[in-house]
C-alpha cells in the first residue's frame, strides 16, 4: 500500500525469502522484477519469464570444499558453523545436499545452535587436520538477531584453524575465504539490466535471452 502510488518502475528481489513474500502476495504484478537468488529452482517456478528475470549466484558447496581439500589436502574434519536465522539453515541444507558424495573423503560436524561465547570457544580449540566453513550467523539460539559479519571476525580472530566461506564479503573480517561468490558482480548484472529496461528492452525479452548467468 505504501508503494502502491507511484508505483515502483523496477523491484529488485534479493534472497528466497523475499521472492516468497512477494510471489505471496502478488506484490506489484506489473513492475518488471529482478532476482538475485541463489537456488534457480525457486525463481523458475516463482516467476519463470512472468515479466521478471533472475541472477543465479550458486553456492556450489561441493566445488567450494574440493578446494578447500585441496588447499588443505590432510583434512579429516569440518567443522560447519551456522546461527538459527531462516539463511543460515537454509544454507545448511543446501550444504548438506551438496556434499554427500564427499562424505567417504571427510566428515562433518554442524556446530549450529550455540551462542556466540560458546562457539568461539569451540573454534579455539579444534583438532589437528580440520578446518572450519561459515554458513552465515544471523541469529543466537535465544533468537536474538546478530550481524552475520562480527561473527565472521570473531571467527577470524578466535579459531584455531582456517576459516572458508562462500562470501566474498566475509573475507575482509579475517576469514581466509576460498572459491567466493562476488557480492560486487551480482550489483553490477542486476544494475545492467535495470538500465537496459529503462532504455526500453523488455525484460521478459531478457529472460528468454537466458542473461542469467552473472558469475
Amino acid at each position: 500500500q505504501k508503494y502502491s502510488n507511484p508505483l515502483p518502475d523496477i523491484l529488485i528481489i534479493v534472497h528466497p525469502q523475499a521472492t516468497f513474500f512477494t510471489k505471496e502476495y502478488n506484490l506489484f504484478p506489473d513492475v518488471p522484477k529482478i532476482l538475485i537468488n541463489n537456488q534457480p529452482k525457486i525463481a523458475d517456478s516463482f516467476f519463470s519469464g512472468d515479466n521478471s528475470i533472475y541472477g543465479f549466484f550458486g553456492t556450489d558447496f561441493k566445488s567450494n570444499i574440493e578446494h578447500c581439500l585441496e588447499l588443505f589436502p590432510d583434512t579429516k574434519k569440518i567443522y560447519v558453523v551456522r546461527g538459527d536465522g531462516i539463511i543460515g539453515k537454509n544454507n545448511e541444507q543446501s550444504f548438506i545436499e551438496d556434499t554427500k558424495d564427499l562424505r567417504p573423503k571427510v566428515s562433518f560436524e554442524y556446530l549450529r545452535s550455540l551462542d556466540v561465547d560458546e562457539l568461539m570457544n569451540r573454534v579455539q580449540s579444534l583438532p589437528e587436520h580440520s578446518i572450519i566453513y561459515y554458513l552465515v550467523y544471523t541469529k543466537n539460539p535465544h533468537n536474538r538477531s546478530v550481524y552475520a559479519m562480527d561473527i565472521g571476525k570473531k571467527l577470524g580472530e578466535h579459531a584455531n584453524k582456517p576459516v572458508f566461506v562462500f562470501m566474498d564479503m566475509f573475507t575482509e573480517t579475517g576469514i581466509l575465504g576460498g572459491k567466493v561468490i562476488s557480492i560486487e558482480s551480482m550489483a553490477i548484472w542486476a544494475s545492467d539490466i535495470t538500465r537496459r529496461v529503462f532504455n526500453g528492452e523488455d525484460i521478459n525479452i531478457l529472460y528468454q535471452q537466458k542473461i542469467n548467468d552473472p558469475q
